[in-house]
């Protein structure tokens, strides 16, 4: 997913297959201590863990499959935009010790959901010939 970021938007529309290999490679290793992190300072309760677990996967994806292949008018980049949103918004909601008393859940289904409609209106739709496959009403 890394290498997608960085050649879809406006970082580096062009970059070489070595170039994708090794922002692959750095994502690799950043996203191999997050795991270490928790093993070297290890929680009390493995069910906080994968609450926390279900309601970042939960804003990172619902919104991207729910609108994501309903909707003709959302896009990619809104996509990215919305997971990044809906995991930012848990981790935030979880940071600030749940405010008003909902669970981070509520607040990163929410963001995702809107950043995904609002971009989606932003950024330039996907081609009609790319849609064909998934909705037979284009002709």
């Amino acid at each position: 997913m890394c290498p997608y970021i960085y050649t879809s938007s406006t970082i580096n529309r062009q970059a070489t297959d070595k170039q994708k290999m090794f922002i692959h490679k750095i994502a690799i290793v950043v996203l191999s201590l997050i795991p270490l992190g928790f093993a070297l300072k290890p929680f009390d309760m493995v069910q906080f863990i994968v609450l926390v677990q279900a309601s970042m996967v939960a804003s990172f994806f619902f919104a991207t499959v729910v609108i994501g292949l309903n909707w003709k008018r959302a896009t990619g980049t809104a996509a990215l935009w919305s997971m990044a949103g809906g995991v930012i918004t848990v981790v935030m909601w979880f940071i600030l010790d749940k405010p008003f008393g909902l669970n981070e859940v509520i607040p990163g289904v929410l963001v995702s959901t809107i950043l995904m409609i609002v971009i989606s209106f932003f950024t330039k739709p996907v081609p009609e010939d790319s849609l064909r496959p998934f909705f037979d009403d284009i002709k």
